[in-house]
């Protein structure tokens, strides 16, 4: 589904400046204009998951920042999904602490406060 999936909560509390993107026992610090490829594939080496790394597209997903919070934008052709939502190459969608992104099928990223 493009736009925020019909999504209308709102985190409370200011609008963050950064968001975490965390993977078992590692996190990456996210800001507006953000892609996060070639982090997202670090962090499967360093969990001993370096065979998915290659599901990861270049440019799989990047993260818009602006007054109201974070947009995911999908540019990948692989999977990807925003709470068990499908997301196609170009749709967007609203992302909160306590989201979480699945790419490919390989990784589950949770979003959290930085």
């Amino acid at each position: 589904a493009r736009g925020d999936s019909g999504r209308t909560r709102r985190a409370s509390g200011p609008v963050p400046d950064r968001l975490a993107l965390s993977y078992r026992n590692q996190r990456l610090v996210v800001s507006g204009g953000d892609t996060v490829d070639e982090q997202i594939r670090a962090m499967l080496r360093a969990a001993d998951e370096g065979e998915h790394a290659k599901w990861i597209d270049d440019r799989h997903l990047h993260f818009i920042h602006d007054e109201h919070g974070f947009t995911l934008v999908v540019d990948g052709e692989n999977p990807t999904r925003l709470n068990g939502d499908r997301m196609r190459p170009g749709d967007r969608a609203r992302v909160y602490p306590g989201d979480e992104i699945e790419l490919s099928g390989v990784v589950t990223l949770a979003v959290e406060r930085a």
